[in-house]
């Protein structure tokens, strides 16, 4: 197993970044071509790669509701954005972008072209989140795999999780190193750089969990991938929601204002926390898995 990326995928990440920094959006992501990537035959490390950037981004619109879960379910999904509710979800993200919506439930699923999606105010405003309602008809998804599609997202919300948490310490390190107080820079004191390691330490652990759990989703049998998945999400639920608070205590009272980005992260960090289920969730599945 090699989880260096290849030329072509690190050409791949940088091209994303610099779309995303120029305000490319959803439709300079779908003329790239990331859009329908799995349909194309593209990997889950391709997923990964442009996960991290989306995350890194903030970017907004619906690139993993649609490129992963739902073009996981919808073989013809092409580039239409979409939206999947798993199990019972009702409020759903990106819903309000989406003109189709998948239905998981269970072992089932149902696309959907008729649907409202009310918009609803979270804590996270990088994402267009909705409360969703399908009417009764619907086209059965038959023959799809939805425990493969179910751990193809819930690994790229991770990926995208670590782009957040990245760029959070990339601006953490960057701001103690210029905010000058008692006439030194605060990353020179103490207890700034402990915060700033153990935001490096969760980090770098989350991203080696992410690529796993990526590559686990093409190369591994379901029980295996399941537990790769389960392990991933369970940490970064559990510890990346810090490296956002760790960012707002170095950043002080400037960490809250809307002139900066640091907590518009954290949000981000928080929903990646509760969305697809609480490190709890994850590790009671990776236990049945277990034993």
């Amino acid at each position: 197993m090699d989880l260096e990326l290849t030329s072509d995928q690190q050409l791949l990440q940088q091209t994303v970044r610099r779309l995303l920094a120029d305000d490319g959006g959803w439709s300079g992501l779908v003329d790239l071509g990331v859009v329908d990537l799995l349909a194309q035959g593209g990997s889950m490390i391709d997923v990964g790669a442009v996960a991290m950037e989306t995350g890194r981004g903030l970017f907004a619109g619906p690139w993993l509701s649609t490129a992963v879960a739902a073009t996981s379910l919808v073989p013809d999904l092409g580039t239409r954005p979409a939206a999947v509710a798993f199990d019972g979800l009702d409020l759903v993200a990106d819903a309000c972008d989406a003109e189709v919506l998948v239905v998981v439930d269970g072992d089932t699923a149902m696309a959907y072209a008729d649907f409202t999606a009310e918009p609803v105010e979270t804590v996270d405003p990088s994402r267009a989140w909705g409360r969703v309602t399908a009417p009764g008809t619907g086209r059965s998804l038959d023959g799809v795999d939805v425990s493969l599609a179910r751990d193809r997202t819930l690994a790229a919300w991770v990926a995208d999780g670590v782009g957040a948490a990245a760029r959070l310490l990339e601006m953490t390190v960057e701001y103690a190193t210029q905010r000058i107080q008692f006439d030194k820079p605060i990353g020179s004191f103490q207890a700034v750089q402990h915060i700033c390691a153990d935001m490096l330490r969760t980090v770098e652990q989350a991203r080696g969990g992410a690529w796993y759990a990526l590559w686990a989703c093409d190369a591994l049998p379901a029980d295996e991938r399941g537990r790769a998945v389960a392990m991933a999400q369970a940490f970064a639920s559990a510890d990346l929601p810090q490296v956002g608070f760790d960012a707002i205590q170095v950043h002080g009272g400037v960490g809250f204002t809307w002139e900066s980005d640091v907590h518009r992260y954290a949000k981000r960090l928080l929903t990646l926390a509760q969305t697809m289920g609480t490190a709890d969730d994850h590790l009671d599945r990776l236990a049945d898995l277990l034993f």
